[in-house]
């Protein structure tokens, strides 16, 4: 079976899209993880700062921040570029984390009475572990039937 690779790489070339990490911004932390106890070799460092790392990214409070921000941003620099077709992607560690930022930037988009709406694109699905409840791509975008997200990415949206 033939088939064809459209790298990230060549689409940026050909200007179809734009470099996403020419521009990108990092969130800084505004904690230190202090290690209380001098000698403790039940734990590796690594894994455990990435877990706690994880549990504290997965906060309501810090991804509510977090959203927050990132919209405002949105909002005030890059809804007008474009001639008004600029877009953003938020890149996750995980797909509950990337499930977590959506049901965020809903919740206060409609709170802000937006007319526009974020998207979400991860594979399978994913289990939230606090709720139970399971969450497919397709149950949360609720794209209209045979419309994939790179079409409906490509809607015009209203900017505010």
């Amino acid at each position: 079976m033939a088939h064809h690779i459209y790298s990230m790489r060549q689409a940026i070339e050909e200007n179809f899209i734009l470099d996403v990490l020419k521009n990108y911004t990092t969130f800084s932390r505004y904690f230190k993880l202090v290690k209380k106890i001098p000698a403790d070799s039940e734990y590796e460092k690594k894994k455990a700062i990435r877990l706690l790392t994880s549990h504290v990214d997965l906060l309501p409070h810090a991804i509510e921040t977090k959203t927050r921000i990132m919209l405002d941003h949105f909002q005030e620099k890059t809804v007008h570029e474009i001639q008004g077709r600029a877009r953003a992607m938020v890149v996750t560690r995980s797909r509950l984390h990337a499930v977590k930022f959506y049901l965020a930037f809903q919740k206060i988009m409609a709170e802000r009475n937006l007319g526009y709406q974020a998207l979400v694109a991860f594979s399978g699905e994913v289990r939230d572990p606090d709720t139970g409840l399971k969450y497919t791509e397709n149950g949360l975008n609720h794209l209209p039937p045979r419309v994939s997200i790179p079409d409906a990415f490509k809607t015009p949206i209203t900017a505010c």
